[in-house]
């Protein structure tokens, strides 16, 4: 993942955190669908830790090598489902999530080589 996209997630998913506190709709509806969204991928957050420490031990718990790219492309289309809540009044939805994950993830694939494709398309294939 190039350097840009992987500051973003993690800037989206700090935002997507911080709304966990957040007692306004947007963030009710953000918590709720970002505990869906990596409740339905497996990816545990132990919200006692610091971001980065959180990261670390939800990597070492996943039981899969594309943990990076997964939560990634998982933080960032929920900021986009959470973006179109707010400011397109859009419904957002653990379905509209996981088919906008299933896209965006093969949309990737061209940046993963061609030995580890199918491998990560297969991964995809089953979390989605």
């Amino acid at each position: 993942m190039p350097f840009f996209i992987y500051t973003n997630a993690l800037r989206c998913q700090t935002e997507i955190v911080s709304s966990l506190k957040s007692s306004s709709n947007s963030g009710e509806i953000a918590n709720n669908l970002s505990r869906a969204c990596w409740q339905h991928l497996g990816i545990q957050w132990n919200f006692a830790s610091d971001f980065f420490q959180m990261l670390i031990q939800a990597k070492q718990q996943f039981p899969n090598p594309y943990f990076m790219e997964i939560f990634t492309i998982a933080a960032w289309q929920i900021w986009k489902q959470r973006n179109n809540f707010i400011f397109d009044r859009g419904r957002s939805s653990l379905n509209s999530w996981k088919f906008s994950f299933r896209e965006e993830a093969r949309l990737q694939t061209h940046r993963i080589c061609d030995a580890k494709r199918p491998a990560f398309l297969s991964c995809i294939d089953s979390l989605a």
